[in-house]
C-alpha cells in the first residue's frame, strides 16, 4: 500500500513539473544523460528550462529535473541500485558556448524516505544515517540551436540507510533537444 501511494504521489508531482515546463515561454529541453566513475554509473532522462532572457546579458539560470537509475558501489564493495529524481538549478553564461555551476538534490528521497524497508529487520538497532542525497556540478557545452551537447563533473553525496557510496566524483555527458 505504501509503495502504491508513493508511486501515485510521484506521478502527480512529475505531471505538475512537466506541465509547467511544457507551458514555459522560455527555451525548454528534453535530455538524456549518463554519468560515471571507476565503479558507478547513473543514467537519466529529464527536462529543463532557462529562466527569462535578459537582453543585456547572457548570464541566466536554468531549472533542471531528471529521473535516474543508479548503480553505485558502497564502502563494503556491494552494488546498490536505486531510482532518484534529481531537481536542481544552474547558473551560468548561456550563448553558443555555455558554462554553468549547478546544485541540486534527490527529490524522490526527500518525499519518500526509505521505501525499500527490506533491510530494516537486519538493522533495527542501528541508527538511521540516511540523509537526502545532493550534488554540485560544473559543466560546459555547445548550443547548436536545436540540440545541446554538454559535459560535466559532479560531486555527489549518496547514501542509504545503512551504507555510504564509495566514490563521490562523477563525470558525464548530456544530450538535449530544444523546444
Amino acid at each position: 500500500m505504501q509503495v502504491r501511494d508513493s508511486v501515485i504521489k510521484n506521478l502527480i508531482l512529475g505531471s505538475l513539473l512537466l506541465s509547467n515546463i511544457v507551458n514555459a515561454k522560455e527555451q525548454s529541453t528534453i535530455f538524456v544523460k549518463h554519468e560515471l566513475n571507476a565503479d558507478d554509473k547513473i543514467t537519466g532522462i529529464g527536462v529543463s528550462f532557462l529562466t527569462q532572457e535578459n537582453h543585456y546579458s547572457d548570464f541566466r539560470g536554468e531549472a533542471i529535473s531528471s529521473l535516474n537509475y543508479a548503480e553505485v558501489l558502497d564502502e563494503n564493495d556491494q552494488v546498490q541500485n536505486y531510482i532518484s529524481w534529481d531537481v536542481g538549478m544552474r547558473l551560468g553564461y548561456y550563448n553558443d558556448v555555455f558554462v554553468y555551476v549547478e546544485g541540486g538534490l534527490d527529490l524522490l528521497e526527500m518525499i519518500n524516505g526509505d521505501i525499500n524497508k527490506d533491510d530494516d529487520y537486519y538493522f533495527e538497532d542501528v541508527e538511521n544515517g540516511n540523509g537526502i542525497d545532493g550534488y554540485a556540478a560544473l559543466g560546459a557545452g555547445v548550443d547548436l540551436k536545436k540540440i545541446k551537447i554538454e559535459g560535466f563533473v559532479k560531486a555527489r553525496k549518496i547514501d542509504g540507510n545503512y551504507w555510504q557510496s564509495k566514490h563521490q566524483l562523477f563525470y558525464g555527458a548530456q544530450f538535449s533537444l530544444l523546444f
